[in-house]
């Protein structure tokens, strides 16, 4: 109940579990934008954590990337002063 809310404005897919969040997207075309869309999420559910007081750790944030192709996503930024997810 108390997190039902994180989900309400972002774009891409969310997949929330006990205390885990899973934020994904399907890149079909643009990484580019993918990354942007992704980081601008993360930075709505950086101020819904501020909103909620609730502590949430960057640095343990990764990415993943699933792919049939060799090629490098552009990073993905969390938190104001949190790290480039790589």
């Amino acid at each position: 109940m108390y997190i039902n809310d994180i989900c309400d404005d972002l774009v891409n897919n969310i997949l929330l579990f006990a205390d885990d969040t899973f934020l994904y997207a399907i890149v079909e075309k643009s990484t580019t934008s993918v990354a942007q869309s992704l980081t601008s999420d993360l930075e709505l559910v950086d101020k819904w954590s501020k909103k909620w007081l609730v502590d949430l750790n960057p640095n343990k944030t990764v990415n993943i990337d699933f792919s049939r192709k060799n090629k490098v996503n552009p990073p993905i930024k969390f938190g104001q002063n949190g790290p480039l997810i790589s």
